[in-house]
């Protein structure tokens, strides 16, 4: 088959035309460079991190860094297969330290810094730059590894919440959702805190609350005048279904009694529940309104490559020529920059990820001061380490030659294979000059889904791709975000990986909750325990799932798959799990084991024991404190300083967990909305630590998630508010105990020595003209016949009255507000879901938000003072310093990449070249970059202010080119999908 590479002949070819005395050169400077990466940096004490501060104190210590004493030293190593004499430096901790702060943390230009400088002074030329940074702060972020301008660690107190927008829309909208439900948190608190008051007091009490067992619980509904009545026709087992609260019951030989909560609700109460219901669901609804304005605000300060890009979903399998992109898409007014063709590679970049793996591997082998060389691994593998035998058992490492046995194994099988398979186009990216162009193909080429579906549709000729294939163009995610390795599977792929992810979600919910009512059974201890292990390992199950059984194509879909998920799980397991396994009639009882005290410690728990987990780092120091001045060279050292992983979902998930714990449990626990306005303070502050202190360089996320918490979370959270607010207001006093007309008889009147259901002793006290009581179901979501829905009073099963004419007032005003809830409700998910949906068929989907730029694309470092990047495919793997390059990147602006390795280059970290021959062959094997310069502004071919009409192509002399030539045939791509 033409094309297919003859890899043994490249290799000893490529090896043959190796300079070994440039590479020895490239070493000594690689070395020297690495080393000294803090003195290049020139960073003032002032301006490092406490850490750093404290690692210069102790690194003149050996027991915190073994290499304090080490010197350099001179070696004979092997370059090329020649012996060479090369001056070796040990591992700088201080270097590792300043890759910390300039790689793996956010940094901003100084304000006397020549760019920031210059867009100030520019800033009244540029409208745009005006417009969007009134409103904002005068930090410019910086890339990270900045070299040329000085550069300053963001504070984490002053910098403003308009500064979040240059690490993502989500993450701006995060944390001011987090501010906005802290604020509505507060005030509900102070709605409810009559309610409060009520409750600590003797009025709802004789005994008020001075006796709890914990401050905490105080103003809760903790009802402490529990009394014992007399009840003939009780037995045990009317207490026996699960969850069993026998100690309900009582006996004193054919004498039963049962327990009393003499504590009841008034009309007021009812009021303030409902006052703080509507508060809560207009306030939650108007933050909806208002963060969708802020995102758009978010937008507009902020110019991102997907504001100028277009993002192709189906283009034919053949389409591997950027040229015949440039120019389709050069019809619609404005001169097209970047064209990346993703190629469906997956399993031969997967196979390269694995050969660059097991050479690492090789290379940490390597003897002290043994520089490694890729292009000779047999050398390589002569100057290794002899791996000891306890490794090989009990950690099942392999030695060096076993390692170069699998990497000849797999050129000679996989990838040979891999290589002389035609790679089709999965997907293409096209960037325009300004917003414009962008918006105009987007409304000229944004059809009906039902057209994508059938490959066919209404638009005109020169719209259709070829003349005749329809296309799915969508505005992109930003390219940080891009999973270049899942743009390859199909719709109906996706709908199968979702359905068995499901069901496998559904199965680990069904296990979890079967150990937690196992764990119940026990004690109440037991049960709380496992709720706390399981939310622990809760992102990790729910990480395996999405990886092992999910694609996406973007990381802002996988978070919002992944936040899915773990809300659910996280919800089930903190909140729905504990109130089906706590008895009904304990609901008021105070105990540890009981539902109100459970509730508290939660709370607490969210507090403190969060926050301080993730303020505390301790993963993170022990790495940077304990791993990192131990490791044996600096490559290995700064990988212990990359910054801790985080992502937004999980972020997302801890805010609405906190949400929807305060408001299903508002009934009995209002305390819960003070807890939980401090608990998302708290949250608020730690999380901006951690941002600029704390976590790692993660993908810039547009709206998705904060989408998603609005529409759906949000609002089920709300429902579940109206509906527990309900059903509990109907259920008091959650006692099972219903007042008869009868009195006492005689033997009943007295002091008797009992036993309760579970055997504990009691005494018990009957005085006569007291009245029998019975047993009567009072949970309303038991009752079948008829279902009580919704909770009012004319659902009391008949002959089982327990409502006073207060409560009973205030059941059908809760019980109709939850209807109303429930309906607005559904008319939202009806529209959201449905309605969008058959609208996407049957209509063109795409609507612009707010308004585009003048400032073209090339000319955003140089007016607002950033840089925003192209899409380059690569890969991120935690085992290496850098992401991995999918692509040729040599003929393009390098600064468009989004970082840099001034050290090795950026080709050291690029797969294409692993393998002599694999980047040269006539079939393209790898992704497609290429680069239209603008030369001049007034180059720029523009349309009309609205975009209606379609200019020309610009003309060829005014844009820098580089050669490229593919075959082309006519092999429609199969998948269709809509954007």
């Amino acid at each position: 088959m033409e094309g297919v590479i003859e890899i043994e002949e490249e290799i000893l070819a490529a090896s043959n035309e190796e300079n070994s005395e440039q590479q020895k050169d490239t070493v000594a400077q690689e070395e020297s460079n690495s080393v000294n990466l803090d003195q290049k940096f020139e960073d003032a004490v002032e301006d490092m991190t406490y850490g750093r501060r404290l690692a210069r104190h102790l690194s003149k210590y050996s027991w915190y860094n073994p290499h304090v004493n080490d010197e350099k030293e001179s070696i004979n190593t092997v370059v090329n297969g020649q012996v060479e004499v090369l001056e070796v430096t040990p591992p700088s901790l201080d270097s590792a330290w300043a890759y910390f702060e300039h790689y793996s943390l956010p940094r901003h230009l100084l304000p006397q810094s020549d760019t920031t400088q210059a867009v100030l002074n520019d800033s009244k030329r540029w409208s745009g730059f005006v417009k969007r940074n009134e409103k904002r702060d005068t930090l410019l972020r910086a890339k990270y590894g900045e070299r040329d301008e000085p550069t300053r660690l963001y504070n984490f107190i002053t910098t403003p919440e308009s500064e979040f927008a240059d690490f993502g829309i989500g993450l701006a909208v995060y944390f001011w959702t987090v501010r906005m439900l802290a604020l509505i948190m507060l005030i509900a608190g102070f709605i409810n805190l009559p309610t409060m008051i009520f409750f600590s007091s003797t009025d709802y009490s004789e005994q008020g609350q001075s006796n709890v067992s914990s401050i905490g619980i105080v103003g809760s509904a903790i009802c402490t005048e529990q009394v014992w009545k007399s009840c003939p026709t009780c037995t045990r087992n009317d207490w026996s279904d699960f969850p069993t609260a026998y100690e309900r019951f009582a006996s004193a030989g054919s004498l039963t009694f049962i327990l009393r909560n003499e504590c009841r609700i008034r009309l007021s109460e009812g009021i303030v529940a409902l006052v703080s219901l509507l508060f809560v669901c207009i306030s939650v609804y108007i933050m909806g309104r208002v963060s969708r304005r802020r995102e758009v605000e978010y937008d507009e300060q902020l110019q991102t490559t997907s504001d100028y890009s277009v993002a192709v979903e189906n283009p034919p399998f053949d389409a591997k020529d950027p040229e015949e992109w440039k120019d389709f898409f050069s019809q619609f007014g404005s001169h097209v920059t970047f064209c990346t063709i993703a190629l469906d590679n997956e399993n031969l970049a997967k196979a390269l990820v694995q050969r660059r793996t097991l050479m690492l591997q090789i290379e940490y082998l390597l003897r002290p001061g043994v520089k490694f060389d890729k292009n000779n691994l047999d050398g390589m593998v002569e100057q290794c380490c002899p791996v000891p035998w306890w490794q090989k058992w009990f950690l099942l490492a392999s030695d060096a030659p076993t390692l170069l046995k699998k990497i000849r194994e797999m050129e000679e099988g996989t990838i040979k294979q891999l290589a002389g398979e035609q790679q089709n186009a999965s997907s293409v990216f096209i960037t325009f000059e300004t917003e414009q162009g962008q918006r105009s193909a987007l409304k000229a080429l944004s059809v009906r889904r039902l057209d994508l579906w059938v490959n066919k549709s209404q638009i005109p000729e020169n719209l259709l791709f070829r003349g005749k294939h329809l296309l799915a163009v969508c505005e992109p995610p930003e390219p940080s975000s891009v999973r270049w390795q899942d743009l390859d599977e199909r719709r109906w792929q996706k709908i199968t990986q979702l359905l068995v992810s499901t069901f496998v979600s559904l199965a680990a919910v069904a296990a979890g909750g079967a150990l937690i009512a196992a764990a119940r059974r026990r004690s109440a201890i037991a049960s709380a325990i496992t709720i706390s292990i399981l939310n622990q390992l809760t992102p990790q199950v729910c990480r395996y799932i999405n990886n092992t059984f999910e694609s996406h194509s973007s990381d802002g879909s996988r978070q919002a798959s992944l936040y899915m998920k773990m809300t659910f799980f996280r919800w089930t397991n903190t909140v729905i799990i504990t109130t089906v396994i706590l008895p009904f009639s304990d609901s008021l009882t105070d105990g540890k084991e009981f539902l109100v005290n459970s509730v508290y410690a939660i709370f607490f728990s969210e507090l403190l024991t969060s926050p301080l987990l993730c303020l505390t780092d301790s993963w993170g120091n022990i790495q940077r404190h304990v791993l990192g001045p131990r490791a044996p060279d600096q490559k290995r050292m700064n990988l212990n300083f990359r910054g801790a992983y985080f992502q937004l979902s999980e972020r997302f998930t801890n805010v609405t967990k906190i949400l929807f714990m305060t408001l299903f449990y508002a009934t009995f626990y209002p305390n819960g909305f003070f807890f939980s306005a401090i608990t998302l303070c708290v949250v608020y502050w730690m999380d901006k630590f951690c941002l600029f202190r704390i976590w790692g360089p993660a993908p810039e996320l547009g709206t998705q998630i904060a989408e998603f918490s609005r529409n759906y979370f949000f609002s089920l959270s709300l429902v579940a508010y109206a509906i527990m607010l309900s059903y509990n207001y109907a259920g008091w006093p959650f006692d099972n105990a219903c007042q008869s007309d009868v009195t006492v008889s005689d033997e009943y009147v007295g002091t008797h020595s009992a036993v309760d259901g579970n055997g504990a002793p009691t005494t018990i006290t009957i005085v006569a003209g007291d009245t029998n009581f019975y047993f009567c179901l009072q949970d309303m979501f038991r009752l079948k016949n008829p279902i009580a829905f919704p909770a009012i009073a004319q659902f009391q099963p008949v002959g089982f009255d327990w409502m006073t004419s207060d409560q009973e007032t205030v059941s059908n005003m809760l019980g109709w507000t939850c209807v109303a809830v429930l309906v607005f409700a559904a008319i939202v998910f009806v529209n959201r879901i449905i309605i969008r949906f058959l609208q996407n068929i049957f209509s063109s989907p795409y609507k612009p938000r707010g308004d585009p730029t003048d400032i073209g694309f090339s000319e955003v470092e140089e007016k607002l003072g950033y840089g925003i990047f192209a899409f380059i495919p690569q890969i991120s793997l935690p085992q290496f310093e850098y992401p991995l390059l999918l692509c040729d990147v040599s003929k393009i602006d390098q600064n468009r990449i989004g970082w840099e390795d001034t050290v090795n280059g950026m080709d050291a970290h690029n797969l294409i070249y692993d393998i002599p021959g694999l980047a040269d062959t006539k079939e393209p094997l790898f992704s497609l970059v290429k680069e239209w310069k603008l030369e001049t502004r007034e180059s720029l071919t523009t349309s009309d202010e609205k975009g209606d009409s379609f200019a020309k192509t610009p003309d060829p002399s005014s844009v820098e080119k580089s050669d490229s030539n593919y075959p082309s045939d006519d092999n429609l791509n199969d998948h269709s999908i809509a954007c």
